[in-house]
């Protein structure tokens, strides 16, 4: 059997091709509209999760022995997240690849408009940043979730496409798996977000009303 390794320096240069294959293509997407980089973002998510729907490749890591060297034992903790969420046909990671790139698209291509004028993303991004009439605000944010009409049925249909390959894979839902995976224990992290609105209420209160 190879060694672990050479099991992870292999399967860490396949990671990186598609990783960069894909972050290249959302990159060229973003700054163009060009639907071309949408397909190649979709084949690139494709091949990086479908190299991750391995059993073979699971079972072997499953397999291995701690190790006392950290970064190797951190490496392979990585690669087992990243197989366990993928454990799903091939027919579903590509329908959630194209759905996914699908809405990135409509996204990346739709344009807000603010008193008349067509704005995208980014700047209605930066008059929430730096503007000081609560007005202006308050009209940027709206435009912002006016592309909810045109996604709103992509997004529920992958919401479900995703909770179903999370189920596959041996979760309840697709938001515990991910939280599971990015290790955030999701009992604290309510605790803490609770907390937090606790002890910001009163400043923000205040803020708000002034």
């Amino acid at each position: 059997k190879m060694q672990i390794e050479t099991f992870v320096e292999k399967r860490s240069e396949a990671i990186e091709k598609w990783e960069t294959a894909g972050s290249l293509a959302w990159w060229n997407l973003a700054t163009t509209g060009d639907p071309k980089y949408a397909e190649e973002m979709t084949q690139a998510k494709i091949a990086l999760r479908q190299l991750f729907s391995s059993k073979e490749d699971l079972q072997y890591l499953l397999e291995q022995p701690l190790t006392k060297e950290p970064l190797l034992q951190r490496q392979i903790t990585l690669l087992l997240h990243g197989y366990r969420e993928n454990q799903v046909p091939s027919s579903l990671i590509e329908e959630i690849a194209q759905l996914e790139s699908e809405i990135e698209t409509v996204y990346t291509n739709f344009r807000h408009t603010v008193n008349g004028v067509s704005l995208s993303n980014n700047d209605l991004k930066q008059i929430l940043l730096t503007s000081d009439s609560s007005k202006e605000r308050q009209e940027a944010w709206e435009a912002t979730k006016l592309i909810g009409e045109k996604v709103q049925e992509d997004v529920l249909k992958l919401i479900a496409l995703r909770n179903k390959s999370a189920q596959t894979a041996g979760f309840s839902n697709f938001y515990t798996m991910r939280l599971e995976l990015q290790e955030l224990d999701e009992k604290r992290l309510f605790t803490l977000l609770d907390e937090l609105e606790k002890a910001t209420e009163v400043t923000w209160k205040e803020y708000k009303s002034s």
